[in-house]
């Protein structure tokens, strides 16, 4: 391959032809934000305006205070519906005991498996023991064995490191005392 091979080669006459066609703003090809037809805001300010010409004393009768300023009971601070009763507060308590109850039986479902032949079970259980037992001391027997084993062959190599050592200075010192 040649060297004009590698090199791009610009097609100039379409550069400059859509250079010089180029708009100066973009053309936007994306669908108009959706719009509610269902809020108007001139109904809104016409609301207003209605309202912000009416009196404060024709509002105040529009809107019922008069019925609430002329009651005495209406005035009154209303406990009763922000304090809960001692009857509501015991069946809410009752609804969330209900409800943990619910949740640790979900969580641990075999809790409520029922247990068949349980003198059986407690057999198999103690039998299960002693054989966890009897698996534990094979175990460890084992594992001293292995031990012991690990030890023996550690010392035997650090015996033979020791010798090979020893033989190599009396060697070192055989060969400086004949120079």
């Amino acid at each position: 391959m040649s060297e004009k091979d590698h090199h791009v080669k610009w097609d100039e006459t379409n550069l400059e032809y859509n250079e010089q066609n180029k708009c100066a703003t973009m053309k936007i090809d994306e669908p108009p934000t959706p719009f509610n037809f269902e809020y108007c805001e001139d109904e809104v300010d016409e609301e207003h305006a209605a309202k912000a010409s009416l009196s404060f004393a024709d509002q105040w009768k529009r809107e019922g205070m008069d019925e609430i300023i002329n009651d005495p009971e209406k005035l009154k601070p209303s406990f009763e519906a922000s304090e809960p009763t001692e009857e509501d507060l015991a069946e809410k308590k009752k609804k969330f005991e209900e409800i943990r109850k619910e949740h640790y039986r979900i969580k641990n479902p075999l809790a409520n498996h029922v247990q068949f032949n349980e003198d059986n079970n407690e057999e198999h259980e103690v039998e299960d023991e002693k054989q966890e037992e009897e698996d534990a001391e094979t175990k460890h027997e084992l594992f001293v064995k292995k031990r012991k084993a690990f030890y023996a062959e550690q010392d035997r190599e650090a015996a033979e490191r020791a010798k090979a050592m020893e033989a190599d200075g009396m060697a070192s010192e055989d060969s400086e005392g004949n120079d």
